[in-house]
């Protein structure tokens, strides 16, 4: 497995710009927005929001006052008024932070601008594509919203319509989800491992951790493949017991919540330091994010 080099992680910014208040704003990998030095002009914020297909909604038959939009090949709607179709929620948004905020009856969301997940009554729930601030709205992903109000999302590539089903319901709390030793011990694996990796590698590493829990190869939990002789390097320097990063303990969420990067990967490798590491010629390399390599 990786060993980890000491010293500073190096922040990675995605790649993908959104607009808040008025400036280009990224995602570090450490999970907080930083807003880059260049403003950007009133024509620039018209080309970042450039066209993008329009996408009906129904339910029953009916088509909804809200529509969706396709950003980046997701269904993207405005936070605020797609909750207001189906329940009685109160929408706000702080330009300061770059933060919405939606409550409804039992459920507290918030959705960061440049973010790619929403945090649901604790929950991590992952979107894919950047949330952004559209004329003042927040817009974000469709299935991870619909997933927090416990609606379901049909939806095939090219179609001019999805469907929406169910009745609002609040997603069940983290406290009563997660189970509290496997987030413990994932998160601090995710951070030891990759903290200041981009947040898609950080899940990578968890999914890593859980494929290795389905495979009959290594022990069959997070505990025992984490803890499993001679297999990562922060068990032997100490670091796993550190207290993990807070977009480490997300990406732990996202995991455990099904999201995956791959369900295949069982290692993963960061070749600069460990260029001659017995994985390279062992095992088939499958992907790169950030500084990890990742093998089947």
């Amino acid at each position: 497995m990786a060993k980890r080099k000491g010293g500073a992680a190096l922040i990675a910014l995605l790649t993908a710009a959104v607009l808040c208040s008025g400036t280009v704003l990224g995602v570090s990998a450490a999970g907080e927005q930083t807003a880059s030095a260049a403003s950007i002009s009133a024509g620039e914020q018209v080309e970042a929001r450039a066209a993008v297909n329009t996408v009906a909604l129904t339910q029953n038959g009916k088509t909804l006052a809200v529509s969706a939009r396709l950003y980046d090949g997701q269904l993207m709607v405005p936070l605020g008024a797609f909750a207001n179709l189906f329940t009685d929620a109160t929408y706000s948004y702080n330009k300061s932070t770059c933060y919405a905020t939606l409550t409804a009856p039992g459920l507290t969301l918030t959705a960061g601008v440049g973010g790619s997940f929403l945090t649901a009554n604790d929950r991590c729930l992952y979107g894919v594509a950047l949330n952004r601030l559209i004329d003042g709205t927040v817009w974000v992903a469709l299935r991870p919203l619909a997933k927090a109000m416990s609606l379901t999302v049909s939806y095939q590539s090219g179609a001019s319509s999805a469907a929406i089903s169910g009745s609002y319901k609040a997603l069940t709390h983290a406290k009563s989800f997660y189970n509290a030793d496997e987030l413990y011990w994932l998160s601090r694996i995710i951070s030891a491992e990759s903290r200041g990796e981009p947040l898609r590698g950080q899940m990578a590493v968890g999914n890593v951790i859980l494929n290795r829990v389905r495979s009959s190869a290594f022990p069959n939990t997070i505990y025992g493949v984490i803890f499993q002789k001679s297999q990562f390097s922060p068990v032997s320097n100490g670091t796993i017991y550190n207290s993990p990063a807070w977009v480490s303990v997300c990406a732990a969420k996202m995991c455990l919540e099904g999201y995956s990067i791959s369900n295949d990967v069982l290692f993963f490798c960061n070749l600069s330091v460990s260029p001659n590491n017995w994985v390279v010629k062992n095992r088939q390399a499958a992907f790169k994010i950030g500084s990890h390599t990742f093998f089947l």
